[in-house]
């Protein structure tokens, strides 16, 4: 598990070009009731910002 607030030290991968990418996976923490997204449900706010991320 990783928590990016905190201050930590990402050592440079032996690998170059596709191979040399880190793989992260979200894993949703779910508060309250389970509400399945619909297709009028509105887009989530950070999704808004894709286009800024290379």
């Amino acid at each position: 598990m990783h928590d990016g607030r905190m201050w930590h030290r990402v050592a440079q991968s032996p690998l170059v070009g596709a191979a040399s990418r880190r793989r992260v996976m979200y894993v949703p923490i779910i508060a309250g009731k389970y509400e399945p997204k619909q297709a009028d449900s509105p887009t989530p706010f950070y999704l808004r910002f894709l286009h800024l991320v290379k």
